[in-house]
């Protein structure tokens, strides 16, 4: 029993750990520069639901981005930060997605272009 209580205490430990070195590995990626500095804006970048019952079923947030650049901006992927959120891309004409969590099985190229709409 002692044994047991024991082995089962250092396997928890051992995965607290690399979960905890996993994270440290993750932050310590650098986003590559792309060349050129371009601007892409929101009107808000967070949004809180909340608490969401499950039996409620799907809620949705529509974030509105715009280019505030005089050039066109390439946007080759899109990603979530939880395995618990989908995104997708709408424009005037299609909707592409649902793009999900890094890791956590096929996410689609996002290959979507934001144009600069001059009045």
């Amino acid at each position: 029993m002692k044994k047991t209580l024991i082995i089962g205490l250092v396997v928890v430990v051992g995965i607290v750990g690399l979960m905890l070195w996993g994270q440290s590995v993750q932050t310590k990626a650098e986003p590559q520069p792309s060349g050129e500095i371009r601007s892409l804006s929101a009107p808000e970048t967070a949004y809180n639901f909340g608490a969401i019952s499950m039996r409620d079923g799907t809620v949705e947030h529509i974030f509105i981005v715009t280019n505030s650049s005089e050039k066109d901006i390439e946007i080759k992927r899109v990603f979530t930060s939880c395995m618990c959120t989908a995104a997708y891309i709408e424009s005037a004409n299609e909707e592409k997605g649902p793009f999900g969590m890094e890791g956590m099985g096929y996410i689609p190229p996002a290959d979507e272009t934001i144009t600069v709409v001059t009045p």
